[in-house]
């Protein structure tokens, strides 16, 4: 179909810009109205890139002649789409975001506050521990004891934050390795189990990322350790600032007993009952 009546739109008459100039022929415009934009309505493409592509030049044109206010809008806007995107990316990691855990909602941190004493958010005392798990209440109970510790027989030695982690606290969380395995059930000996998952910073950052890091032997302050897989990259432990290089297994009867069940120790975590 062949263009419409071109319509004129001065844009140098604020009162009324279009009135008077549609249906008009170009030669018919005062040259007052000029300068002039000339939109053509057709229904072909050819016509409306055309269009699209004065308007983009009209627009540069604009930008060009006063450069110093397009900079501020184009920095206001920049700042303004770095600051809603830094926003959300936080709102979305800390609450629209699900945990990296099977069924996050089951699980549950346990802590204790002493009343007499200015101390808050501590682990269970070991019996407290035990008596979680022989209660029968929940699905699973694991411990978790995070510990400093020194890492040698790299090339250098370096202090590292270990956890030492029932043989279950992994199954609990439905996590598993990136490369190679985690604890099972075959690691759960008393004491102290000669293996170790290490985190994926660490694997990397100590051992270059290598594929052939499994079996590989670290030493742990004074015990030696073989390395059984290596933790997913974006796996953190429940809780608060919890990250770890290193987690140890450690069967349940190797914990520290306590005698008196108000010393704490053990940060403790469990899975509620899925049937209530």
């Amino acid at each position: 179909m062949p263009c419409a009546t071109p319509i004129a739109i001065p844009y140098s008459d604020a009162r009324d810009p279009i009135a008077g100039t549609i249906g008009r022929e170009p030669s018919q415009i005062p040259s007052k109205t000029l300068p002039l934009v000339w939109r053509s309505v057709c229904e072909t493409g050819e016509a409306f890139v055309m269009t699209v592509f004065q308007d983009l030049r009209y627009a540069v044109r604009t930008a060009w002649r006063d450069r110093g206010f397009s900079f501020i809008a184009l920095l206001t806007l920049a700042l303004g789409i770095g600051a809603n995107t830094a926003l959300f990316t936080i709102v979305n990691a800390v609450v629209l975001a699900p945990l990296p855990f099977r069924d996050p909602a089951q699980l549950v941190r346990v802590t204790v506050d002493f009343t007499r004493q200015p101390v808050r958010d501590v682990g269970l005392s070991v019996p407290e521990l035990f008596d979680l798990r022989g209660s029968g209440l929940f699905e699973d109970v694991a411990g978790m004891w995070p510990i400093s510790a020194n890492l040698t027989e790299t090339d250098e030695p370096e202090r590292v934050e270990t956890a030492l982690v029932d043989a279950n606290y992994f199954s609990m969380l439905g996590v598993g390795a990136g490369l190679g395995r985690v604890f099972d059930t075959t690691d759960a000996q008393p004491g102290i189990a000669e293996v170790a998952v290490i985190s994926d910073a660490l694997w990397k950052r100590r051992f270059g990322a290598d594929a052939h890091v499994l079996g590989k032997r670290i030493r742990i302050d004074n015990d030696m350790y073989s390395i059984i897989g290596v933790a997913p990259p974006a796996f953190r432990h429940p809780g608060r600032g919890t990250a770890t290089d290193v987690e140890r297994g450690r069967q349940p009867a190797g914990w520290p007993r306590r005698s008196r069940r108000n010393r704490s120790g053990v940060p403790t975590f469990f899975r509620v009952r899925s049937d209530g």
